[in-house]
Parts: C-alpha cells; structure tokens; sequence
C-alpha cells in the first residue's frame, strides 16, 4: 500500500500475506477468503479515504463523450471551435458515442497576468511537472477558474494563440484528447492530439504530428445550418419573404491590424452596390461587423437610408441579430465581403455562393498583408473574385456572368478523417 506524505513523498508499506482458507468446500472458501481480503482493505481505507482510487476503468465503456469548448470572447474563433465540435461529434456518433458539449469563456484577472502566463507556459513546456491546473487560479478569474477546474473533459478545442497555452494546462490528463485550430504561439504543437491550420497559417517551427491544413478557415456553413439560419432571419424579417428579386448579399467588417477602414472608400463602394443593384434588378442585404468604426456604420446608413433596393441594413453595433451573417449567406445569389476577415471571407465561399472580396488598401497587388495573401490564393485557385474598392462594379459584372465560375470549398471530408484518428 503506498501512502502519500505532506512532503509530496510517498511511502510504501508492505504487509504480510493473507492467510487464506482452505477446506474441502470450495465454494465456501472463495466466500472466507474473499471476506479477508475486503476486511483488510477497508481497514486501509477508512484510516485513509482521500488516497482511495479505483483502478479498474469503470468509465471505459461509457457512451458519453464530453467536450470542453475553450472561449476567448472572440466569436470567429468560437465559430471555429464549434466548426471543429460539430465534426467530432459525427465521429463520435459513429463509435455510439454522444458528446456533451460545454463552452466556458476564458478570462484572464488583466493583461499583465495573461503576458506572465505565456511565460509560465513557456517554463511548463520544459518541466512538466508544472502543467497543474490548479495554478490556473494565479492567473484567471474565478468564476473562469471554478468553472475550468471542475469539469473532466474527454476533449478540449481551443482556437487561438491566446487560449493555446490554457488547452496545454488542462490537456495534461493522459486520458485527454487536445485539438488546437490556428497558431500556437509560444506552445509547441508536440503537446496538442490535433491542430487544424488553414493553409495561410502555417507556422515555421515544430507543428503537431496530427496536422490538417485547410483551405479556408473553419466554418459551420453546410446546407442544413444555412437553411436553419435563413429560417430564423425571414421570421425576424417577415417582410423578406415576399421579396423574390435576386439579392446581393454584403458583409462588412472593421479595423485590425493593419487595416484601417476609410469612410471615402465605403461610400465609393455603396454607390457602386447601389447602381448595380438597379442595372441587374436585384436587392441588397446589408450586415456590419462590432468592429465597424462608427463613421463607417453612420457612411453606410446615409448611403443606404433612402435606397429602395436596400431590404435590409442590420448595423451590429445598434442591433444583435446572431442570424444575420448565416441567413444573408443563405438568401443572397451574390456576396460582397471585405477582406480583412479571414473567418467571414471563409463563410461566405464555403456558402457555394459566387463571392467577391474586396481590399482596403488600394489594390492587392501593394504591399499585400497576411490577409490579402490569403485572398489572392483563394481568387487564383478559382474559388473567389478578389477587387479593389474602385474596381467592383467591373468585378460584378464579371461575376454575374454565365462564363465564371467559382469553385467551392470543401475541407470536410479531411477534418473528419484526421479527427477519426483522435477518436
């Protein structure tokens, strides 16, 4: 019996051997020495409850699988992580499994413990024994801590640098599976069961011996979401339903770094939207993003407030319509998105919709960012249609035209196959 000690030592105590029963009933016998054996331990047992573990895998033919959803309050990394869960739970139904999912928003107590953290992780990596959840409470909120600490995942996906190095704490169980989608950071893949990277991203250093590289960041558009988010936005929209003109479906989103939205530059955009809108009689469905600057929002609003073709305008900063990107995906025959999102440009051509993407900069082909490279890649492998701001009644008129035709994405078939591996 090994005891453990206040110093963290243990000590390991051997007792002499039973004395077992032996007669003629053998029946009797297992009975006897059975009682023996039970009596001793729970002599061992009550002098020490708390060092009691049963050994024997009494889980191990469970039909529940349950899944830890790491948040970082950003919702195109959660639309990833989700993207990534749904795939895993189509294994897991095809082993008899369910899976349990659970989401829990990571939040660091402020920005100096989160930099202190990374330095932490980085330490973790070359002395394992520091990876120990319980150090996460130096370092997160409580309510973020208590929630953390208290589940027992089978599976954690996080997606993000930020949350890497919390998935590499947590994922020290040796029963758990890890999956990671987009860079690490300062955390090596090594650690991770699984990391999901779009081609953009791949990283210079040690990636994970499980590693799939998609073509486009993880979504959750497929058909039937699509229909189900085109549901929800007609019956909030009731005035859509009758409205049978074509539509041009356009997602605006906002400043990061490195891109800087410019008012001139929208307003030349919108005029452009607005004559082809009436030279092709069709309508336009309108949605921004929470990073939208709010002169950019008010440009839009002046543009659009007495345009009769505008069925929609949805100003995410005033309202909070969390079906609006899905069901203008589902109702427009054409998409207009700016290309500073690589998560919204991705939505949109993984909606098989014909998708135009426009940059900010000027034009592409100078001094393209992490994002226009990743647009121009997409655009010469036929799966989108990448403009300048000035150039995009051109590019419409290219796009509604018979002779092109863009090619859609599908990283599916891969994402399931790799998960499989996993599971």
């Amino acid at each position: 019996w090994i005891e453990r000690q206040k110093s963290g030592k243990h000590v390991l105590k051997v007792y002499p051997p039973l004395t077992l029963h032996t007669g003629d009933d053998i029946e009797k016998d297992v009975i006897v020495n059975t009682q023996r054996a039970v009596r001793f331990f729970e002599t061992i047992l009550c002098a020490y409850p708390s060092e009691y573990m049963w050994f024997y895998k009494v889980y191990k033919y469970t039909t529940q699988a349950d899944v830890l959803i790491l948040d970082d309050a950003r919702t195109g990394h959660l639309r990833q992580s989700e993207a990534a869960v749904e795939s895993l739970k189509i294994i897991l139904n095809q082993a008899g499994k369910q899976g349990r999912i659970t989401t829990v928003t990571v939040e660091f107590k402020h920005d100096l413990v989160r930099k202190t953290f990374v330095v932490y992780c980085c330490i973790a990596q070359i002395f394992v024994f520091l990876r120990k959840k319980g150090v996460l409470r130096f370092f997160l909120k409580r309510d973020s801590f208590k929630e953390l600490v208290n589940l027992k995942p089978d599976y954690i996906v996080s997606c993000g640098s930020q949350l890497a190095g919390i998935n590499f704490i947590l994922g020290g169980g040796w029963s758990i599976k890890s999956v990671h989608i987009l860079k690490s950071g300062i955390i090596s893949g090594r650690w991770f069961s699984l990391m999901i990277l779009p081609q953009h991203d791949k990283p210079r250093g040690t990636i994970c011996t499980r590693t799939v590289f998609t073509k486009v960041a993880l979504n959750l558009m497929t058909s039937g979401y699509l229909k189900q988010q085109e549901e929800k936005l007609l019956l909030r929209y009731s005035h859509l339903k009758n409205n049978v003109r074509p539509k041009i479906g356009v997602l605006i989103g906002g400043n990061t770094k490195g891109v800087v939205f410019d008012v001139m530059q929208i307003r030349l955009l919108f005029r452009q939207l607005k004559d082809a809108a009436k030279h092709f009689n069709m309508d336009l469905l309108v949605t921004t993003s929470r990073r939208t600057p709010p002169a950019v929002d008010e440009a839009i609003v002046r543009e659009l407030r007495n345009f009769e073709r505008c069925s929609l305008l949805v100003i995410a900063n005033e309202s909070n319509v969390p079906e609006v990107v899905g069901g203008i995906l589902a109702l427009s025959d054409l998409l207009i998105v700016s290309g500073e999102s690589i998560s919204m440009v991705s939505e949109a051509i993984s909606s098989g919709k014909k998708t135009i993407v426009f940059t900010l900069n000027g034009n592409y082909s100078y001094r393209p960012n992490k994002y226009d490279r990743f647009v121009l890649d997409l655009n010469q492998q036929g799966h989108l249609l990448a403009s300048s701001v000035k150039d995009i009644s051109m590019t419409i008129n290219r796009a509604m035209s018979k002779k092109i035709v863009i090619k859609g994405v599908d990283d599916k078939a891969m994402l399931l196959e790799a998960i499989k591996d996993i599971v």
